[in-house]
C-alpha cells in the first residue's frame, strides 16, 4: 500500500492496512532535504571516525550466534561500524566496506536525533498507540551493489525482543528502492499467523577473562 501521511499521524485507512498486513508503505514521508542531511551526516562520520584497520566485526543475519562478538553486543549505546561479509580486508572505498553503522545514532548524532524525534515521526507512533514513543535502536544500512552477503528472511524481534511486544520498526529508503536494486521485502499477515517470534537472539555472559570471544546464543523456538 502506498499512501500519503496525514499531518496528525496515520489515516484510518493506513491504520487498517497496517493492522491487517503488519507492514505499511508511506510514500513521500521525508523530504529530499531531510534525506540529504542524513546521508551527509553518515558520510561525514564514516570519513572522520571509521578506521578500517581497527574494525573487524562483520554483521550478518545468518549464523549470528557464531559470528556475533562483543563489539556488536556492546554497541547499543554507541555509534559503531560493521563490515560487509567478506570485505574485512578489501582495498576499496571506506563506505563500500561497511554493512551498517549503529546502534545509537538517534542519541549521539545530532542529525539523526532531530529526525528520529521529529513531530511527524512521533505522530505516526502515537497513531499506533504509543503514549511516549521513544527510539531505542537506530542504524544506517548500506546496500552497495555487487558487495556484501545475502540478507536472509528474518524477524527484527529476533534481535530486539520485549515481553510483551512493545517495539515497532520504522525503515526509510534514502534512495529509490525497488525489486531491481534491493528493496525491503515483507510477508504480509505473518505477524498474525499465530507463530510469534521464530528465533530469539540471547546474550550470553561475558567471559571472566574479559576476552573478545563472547557471543550471543541462538534460541530457536
Amino acid at each position: 500500500m502506498a499512501d500519503q501521511v496525514a499531518a496528525p499521524g496515520l489515516t484510518a485507512a493506513q491504520l487498517e492496512a497496517f493492522r491487517r498486513d503488519g507492514v505499511l508503505v508511506i510514500e513521500g514521508f521525508s523530504s529530499e532535504r531531510e534525506v540529504g542531511a542524513i546521508k551527509a551526516a553518515v558520510e561525514e562520520r564514516v570519513e572522520r571516525d571509521f578506521d578500517p584497520e581497527q574494525v573487524r566485526s562483520v554483521f550478518t543475519t545468518d549464523e549470528q550466534s557464531r559470528k556475533a562478538d562483543w563489539y556488536f553486543l556492546d554497541s547499543a549505546d554507541r555509534v559503531s561500524f560493521f563490515l560487509e561479509d567478506g570485505e574485512a580486508g578489501a582495498e576499496t572505498d571506506k563506505l563500500l566496506r561497511l554493512n551498517k553503522v549503529g546502534h545509537a545514532l538517534h542519541d549521539l548524532d545530532p542529525t539523526f536525533r532531530a529526525f528520529s524525534r521529529s513531530a511527524k515521526v512521533a505522530a505516526v507512533c502515537r497513531s499506533l498507540g504509543f503514549a511516549r514513543p521513544t527510539p531505542v535502536q537506530s542504524m544506517y544500512i548500506f546496500k552497495h551493489p555487487k558487495v556484501g552477503g545475502e540478507v536472509n528472511c528474518h524477524q527484527d524481534s529476533t534481535f530486539l525482543a520485549t515481553s510483551p511486544y512493545s517495539c515497532v520498526g520504522l525503515w526509510w529508503a534514502v534512495e529509490d528502492a525497488d525489486e531491481v536494486n534491493g528493496c525491503l521485502w515483507a510477508l504480509k499477515g505473518s505477524h498474525a499467523d499465530g507463530s510469534g517470534v521464530h528465533r530469539r537472539f540471547v546474550r550470553t555472559e561475558r567471559s571472566q577473562s574479559g576476552g573478545k570471544g563472547g557471543n550471543g546464543g541462538d534460541d530457536t523456538g
